[in-house]
């Protein structure tokens, strides 16, 4: 307590020191934050320029919105005039609308738009002037009515987190805004009113969050900006989908979509010109935040992305082997709101009508809001082709299992390769998931729903389609006597889950399912020995008890979920575990044994190479006993085809050299590739192909980190 005495008394001091000073500089200012105290008489006709300018951005700068209050009966606004050079050489255009308010007030909403996401203005900041024309001789203020100063996606800057008592502020981008005063007249006890109040909300800030739990003042944060010098209270503006602000459904968030508010400007519930459709936040008033949430959707996303070159990407290599289908179902979305796609081939022969091979795109997952801004972004291996079906090209060069070689067994059948988009690894099926940065000070919401991807994928097949570009017809699903379900990295994850769900969707004497599972089996904490098993543990629990998989509800194999308790259910998220005790449809797995991805995070915690290679080795050779082991070993009549090469590669199944070409010896020395290993046990002859370490057995190609 003694430590907070001596700030209080100063800083109550300074402050009451700050109001007389601004009770002297203002006394005739209207009610409102003064911004623009004009002592001087203003004339009919005369014009004053007040500009706003956006700047010290870190992030892209998407639009802003500011609402004015001014003496009606000494002024009158009669333009808004965007800067120019604010429209840069990405193209986007910056636009303003001014719905007129009456009682001497203006809200005016700018935002940049394009077609498409591009990224925003940044460094020099945006600009803006408002001229206002006299109308009367008087003096007059031109204020921020009611303290109100919003903006969509602008950087963290120089600002102050306070936690005022009762405050309920959804989370949001915190912005810096900076305006410009034009007139001189006002005295310097003015700023110094201004440096002294600021004083006192910092160490009421100190005060707060020395008292209060950091979760919970993170959660209610009001950002203060310098506005003419004064600290002006603003709420920060929660992101919206983009699809949503395309209200006129042209498939652009633009001019168009900020001007259908403009014109509803304070329409209420019961007005004729109300449409509850650009009531974004519900409060029953077309205003403010509803104009902000339409600038919020010119790219809501792209806001993450600074000076980023190439993180737009299809996520396919274009060619002639698959063409593209739009899935045309509400919940199958990718992460930024648009349709799921998948890419189809009929099959090439008459014998293989019915015959079907599916893949599920790889690609990593995110699950956090720092993570997946890397993501979409593209500062990483991943771009945001891993996010939207904006950028799927319209047909799909045909790789390793989609190969057309003639050395590939599954080139004649109907091949269906699943877009990923959700990233999510094929179990989300929640909307609206909002993530939180870790500093708590802005958050973006995505949609999870890779789970429903994958439903309605095999839902719309069931009668046959035809690809976007009315090429190609695809027969009919429901009429399958073979499917094999695939999937590398990330999709595998989706095989693991899936594999029973799928095989239940046909007729058990009519068709036959099964699935390949490729470089998507870690080993489990029991494959390692010694502390690290422990640290393994404990770092598996820590991931599933995040709370990402009961945000997007993910979906887990359903007996599994069924069978295990609440406390052990983190099990279930593992896919060695899942295979090793409850899937009861055949399936076959590929694992190198020093596969990049995993034994780079394996490293990390603190395992060694050999431990991790070995721990893989160990995994494989234990599923060939799963018939007698696992949970469900009574409906298992069959035993997984593992292959298990020391080559330090990721992907096998989508990759021609590694699908054809490389190889392990077997014990008759004949060389094996992982085509013909599949080959093998989908004819019923078990293939347990697993190297040593160091390796003794395998064949390798050049390595690559091949997306998949």
């Amino acid at each position: 307590m003694k430590r907070l005495l001596f700030p209080l008394v100063v800083t109550t001091f300074i402050f009451t020191f700050g109001l007389l000073a601004v009770r002297e500089a203002s006394a005739a200012g209207a009610a409102g934050v003064d911004i623009l105290p004009v002592a001087s008489a203003i004339t009919v006709g005369e014009q004053v320029t007040l500009t706003v300018v956006i700047s010290n951005a870190t992030t892209a700068v998407h639009g802003f919105q500011l609402q004015l209050g001014y003496d009606a009966a000494v002024l009158t606004p009669v333009a808004v005039k965007p800067k120019t050079n604010w429209i840069g050489a990405n193209g986007r255009e910056l636009v303003c609308a001014q719905p007129l308010v009456g009682g001497g007030q203006i809200g005016i909403a700018c935002a940049t738009t394009s077609a498409s996401c591009l990224p925003g203005v940044r460094d020099s900041g945006a600009i803006v002037e408002l001229v206002f024309a006299g109308v009367g001789e008087g003096s007059a203020d031109i204020s921020i009515d009611n303290a109100t100063l919003t903006g969509v996606h602008l950087p963290v800057g120089t600002l102050n987190i306070i936690t005022p008592t009762g405050a309920t502020v959804t989370v949001g981008v915190p912005t810096t805004v900076g305006v410009a005063r034009v007139a001189t007249q006002s005295s310097n006890m003015w700023w110094l009113a201004s440096m002294m109040g600021g004083l006192l909300v910092c160490w009421v800030a100190v005060v707060l969050i020395r008292r209060v739990n950091r979760r919970v003042w993170l959660l209610v944060a009001i950002a203060t900006v310098t506005v003419g010098g004064v600290q002006v209270v603003m709420g920060s503006i929660p992101s919206t989908n983009p699809t949503d602000a395309d209200l006129d459904g042209s498939g652009i968030v633009d001019a168009t979509d900020l001007q259908l508010i403009a014109d509803s400007w304070l329409c209420q519930t019961g007005d004729a010109c109300y449409d509850a459709d650009y009531d974004f936040n519900g409060n029953g008033v077309i205003e403010l935040l509803d104009m902000t949430q339409v600038g919020n959707g010119a790219c809501a996303l792209d806001a993450m992305c600074v000076g980023v070159d190439g993180k737009s990407g299809s996520g396919v290599v274009p060619g002639d082997a698959l063409r593209r289908v739009t899935l045309n179902h509400p919940a199958a979305v990718c992460n930024d709101g648009t349709p799921a796609v998948f890419y189809i081939r009929p099959a090439a022969e008459t014998a293989f009508e019915d015959v079907w091979a599916f893949h599920f795109q790889g690609g990593g997952a995110c699950s956090s809001q720092e993570s997946c801004e890397v993501r979409y972004c593209g500062t990483e291996k991943y771009n945001n082709g891993k996010f939207s079906s904006a950028y799927a090209a319209n047909t799909k060069q045909g790789d390793g299992i989609f190969s057309q070689a003639i050395t590939n067994s599954l080139r004649s059948v109907n091949q269906v390769f699943v877009y990923y988009c959700s990233s999510d690894g094929w179990t989300g099926r929640n909307d609206d998931v909002t993530l939180v940065s870790d500093n708590g000070l802005y958050g973006t919401t995505y949609q999870f729903h890779g789970h429903d991807i994958i439903s309605a994928t095999f839902s719309a097949l069931m009668n046959g389609e035809t690809s976007d570009d009315g090429t190609v017809t695809i027969g009919r699903l429901d009429e399958a006597t073979e499917v094999l379900v695939t999937g590398t990295s990330a999709g595998s994850g989706g095989v693991v889950h899936h594999l029973d769900f799928i095989a239940a969707m046909f007729p058990p004497t009519q068709t036959n399912v099964a699935g390949i599972i490729d470089a998507g089996t870690r080993p489990l904490p029991d494959d390692y020995s010694g502390a690290f098993a422990i640290t393994l543990t404990e770092t598996l629990l820590d991931r599933y008890h995040s709370g990402f998989l009961t945000a997007t509800n993910g979906f887990l194999d359903q007996s599994c979920d069924a069978m295990t308790t609440p406390d052990d259910r983190w099990l279930c998220a593992q896919n060695a575990y899942v295979e090793s005790n409850h899937l009861t449809t055949p399936f076959f797995i590929r694992m190198d044994l020093r596969d990049s991805l995993m034994k780079n995070d394996m490293v990390s915690l603190g395992a060694s190479v050999p431990a991790v290679a070995n721990a893989v080795r160990t995994r494989l050779n234990a599923l060939t006993t799963i018939q007698t082991t696992a949970v469900e070993s009574s409906t298992i009549g069959f035993t997984p085809g593992v292959y298990g090469p020391n080559c330090g590669q990721h992907v096998g199944l989508t990759d021609d050299d590694w699908y054809m070409t490389a190889s392990i010896t077997a014990t008759n020395g004949t060389a094996v590739t992982l085509h013909d290993a599949i080959q093998s046990w989908l004819g019923g002859t078990y293939p347990g192909l697993a190297d040593t370490h160091p390796a003794s057995r395998s064949l390798c190609v050049e390595a690559n980190d091949k997306l998949d």
